[in-house]
């Protein structure tokens, strides 16, 4: 019996502390909104009834990327198509192909892309005075050679991006290639008609990447370049860097593919 009247007890207190919580609760709601009323309206909301009221929408729009100022490459992004580069092709028999193309991994979605099918070389250049070599260059690129029937014994395709470092008169005193190309086994070996090896020298530095493979804005340090890997090359004498996108094939079976975006050349800032 005394177990039950605990129990009513029990229940009833639980009503009534429910009952007072609901007022305080009310009470406090009604000076909480009072506090947050101003805010809210001072922030450009409107409190009370919204049914029928909407939202005004803010649009967002994306600041839009801007050509470097400072990078001396004229239509680097190939915004203007094939504006300031200046076309050479060696017609051996290939087919060659140039395009303009839309490029994810370009800030501007834009990319030249260039092929060589077959026997010939594709290339474009531009040729930039300058008057010290404390310069950065940049581009984002991919190559593809292909090899001919046999890989290792027929000749290949080749992509490449040269810097070629010019003196006053417009002479080569030296360069840099960035290329990609499938050497033969037999190159450099004492084989009659085998290829020459590719190596470096004191005026040519060779540096050679993965083919189908995304370089993005791959960086070239020019000073440090010449200084410490063309080392025949007095810098001083560099008045003109001239960049020649280049693709080709000394195989009729083989391909050369370059598409490249956001060429930039700028002087570096301590």
């Amino acid at each position: 019996m005394n177990d039950r009247l605990d129990l009513n007890r029990i229940f009833f207190l639980t009503i009534i502390f429910g009952l007072f919580l609901g007022k305080l609760s009310n009470v406090q709601g009604t000076a909480l909104k009072d506090k947050i009323s101003y805010p809210l309206m001072s922030a450009g909301f409107k409190t009370g009834d919204s049914s029928g009221s909407k939202m005004e929408e803010i649009l967002f729009i994306p600041t839009q990327s801007q050509p470097d100022p400072e990078n001396l490459i004229m239509n680097g992004y190939f915004l203007q198509d094939y504006a300031n580069w200046k076309r050479d092709l060696i017609d051996e028999g290939g087919s060659s192909k140039m395009s303009i193309v839309n490029s994810q991994n370009s800030l501007f979605d834009r990319a030249l892309y260039m092929n060589q099918t077959g026997l010939g070389t594709l290339s474009f250049e531009q040729q930039i005075p300058i008057s010290s070599i404390d310069l950065t260059f940049s581009a984002t690129f991919i190559m593809k050679a292909t090899a001919g029937l046999i890989y290792g014994f027929s000749g290949s395709g080749y992509a490449l991006i040269v810097l070629d470092y010019l003196d006053a008169a417009g002479e080569s005193l030296g360069f840099t290639r960035i290329l990609n190309v499938n050497e033969n086994l037999f190159a450099g070996s004492a084989f009659i008609g085998a290829p020459e090896k590719i190596s470096d020298t004191n005026y040519m530095h060779n540096i050679q990447v993965e083919s189908d493979k995304v370089y993005k804005n791959y960086e070239l340090n020019i000073s440090k370049e010449v200084n410490e890997n063309l080392l025949g090359i007095n810098s001083s004498d560099i008045r003109s860097i001239k960049i020649v996108l280049i693709v080709g094939s000394n195989d009729k079976n083989a391909s050369g593919t370059l598409t490249v975006s956001d060429l930039v050349l700028k002087p570096n800032h301590q």
